[in-house]
């Protein structure tokens, strides 16, 4: 049995830091408010929930999920390295 795979386990996110503009936010109410993109499939913008942790561009709000999907987020530490394809 081998040492686990660590950055398999690694749970952390990145956005890039050249990149300004973006903050990482907590929905802190229940005021409705909802995703600024849709997910696959669906024809509707899906709601924000209290406590969930969001990304925001000005008035655009995305939630981890659509916000990885559209390349704003990473999982890959070196992703947002400059020079790395």
């Amino acid at each position: 049995m081998g040492e686990p795979d660590r950055e398999a386990d690694d749970g952390r996110l990145y956005v890039p830091a050249w990149e300004d503009g973006w903050r990482v936010r907590i929905k802190t109410t229940w005021e409705r408010e909802y995703c600024f993109a849709m997910k696959s499939g669906e024809d509707f913008y899906h709601l924000l929930m209290a406590g969930e942790i969001y990304m925001q561009f000005d008035d655009e709000k995305f939630c981890m999920e659509c916000a990885m999907r559209r390349g704003v987020l990473s999982r890959n530490r070196l992703h947002w390295k400059r020079g790395e394809s």
